[in-house]
């Protein structure tokens, strides 16, 4: 039998990732040219990524920066000197009046329906790299999203971000000149290593700091998106356990009248609560497609607030931690 001289061998390999370069480029020229995980890394990977999640193509409508690769590795200790910004308390809307206190309880019935994308132009989205893809693949209406690979509760508050609507701010910033109606938070798995004491009670006063700032707004706490069964099994501090019990602390924050919980792991999860393989290529984030179907829920997931609702009526009144 004839053997290949290691030459050949060499000169097929060398070909052959001249070639798959050639074809990363020109994807990148074309159909890939607002797709930001494409423009980022080696062009020879370019196809394989593809062929791995075919919605890579699907063209987002604006794309946010994104800086570098996240991954979840486990903090060794909890980090020190995490800045909540000091602000003065603001009242809230009617706070120490006869008119903030005496409200009818119909007015204070909450359902939640579908909306149009318009209803999202007031709104902030604040999370990690899932909901950077969000903002890439389901971008609703003209909503801010200040989000970054591998933001935490423990750094929020010292990063720096841009997006289309706003120039490079940190989060106190933004809070402190414009004016949202919602803000959507989904924060906590980066997290997920540290003392959870620790990870609930940053949590807990950056709520508290992002209603001070914007007291008036509906503010939307997010169930952490949950991870495939592998992707527990082969971190120790990533079980199902530690993720339910984060979401349902998250949960027990809401107040039902002016925050509220929302849990959209029920579209991508099995009956066990792991993210479905099927749904994902790294077990962490969802394909391209995904984000169009976490973008639809959240158009069937908004705040509707009717005067004529009354406690005990035909219309279910959301009450906290209701997982929706």
């Amino acid at each position: 039998m004839r053997t290949r001289h290691p030459l050949t061998l060499l000169a097929v390999l060398l070909v052959s990732s001249a070639l798959m370069a050639a074809i990363g480029v020109a994807i990148r020229c074309t159909v890939g040219k607002e797709v930001q995980q494409l423009q980022s890394g080696p062009a020879v990977a370019v196809p394989l990524m593809v062929l791995a999640d075919p919605t890579l193509l699907r063209v987002p409508e604006t794309t946010a920066p994104v800086e570098d690769t996240e991954t979840l590795s486990k903090p060794q200790e909890t980090p020190s000197g995490s800045r909540i910004p000091s602000i003065n308390p603001t009242p809230e809307a009617g706070a120490g009046t006869d008119a903030g206190t005496d409200q009818p309880e119909e007015q204070q019935a909450v359902t939640f329906g579908t909306v149009e994308d318009s209803y999202f132009d007031d709104a902030l989205f604040i999370g990690d790299s899932r909901t950077v893809g969000l903002s890439q693949y389901g971008r609703l209406g003209q909503a801010d999203y200040f989000a970054d690979v591998g933001l935490t509760v423990f750094n929020l508050w010292d990063k720096a971000l841009s997006d289309t609507n706003f120039e490079r701010q940190t989060l106190e910033t933004l809070l402190s000149g414009r004016t949202y109606g919602k803000i959507y938070l989904m924060l906590g798995i980066n997290e997920l290593g540290y003392p959870m004491d620790s990870l609930l009670g940053q949590y807990q006063s950056t709520v508290s700091a992002i209603r001070k700032l914007q007291p008036q707004a509906d503010l939307l706490l997010c169930a952490n998106l949950h991870v495939t069964r592998t992707a527990s099994a082969g971190t120790s501090w990533l079980t199902m356990e530690n993720l339910c019990r984060l979401d349902a602390e998250i949960a027990a924050m809401a107040d039902g009248e002016h925050s509220f919980y929302l849990d959209v792991n029920p579209v991508f999860c099995d009956a066990e609560g792991y993210l479905k393989d099927d749904m994902t290529g790294d077990g962490v984030h969802p394909y391209a497609a995904g984000y169009t179907l976490w973008a639809d829920w959240l158009r069937e997931h908004g705040i509707i607030r009717n005067e004529e609702t009354t406690v005990g009526g035909d219309q279910v009144v959301h009450s906290p931690g209701a997982g929706l």
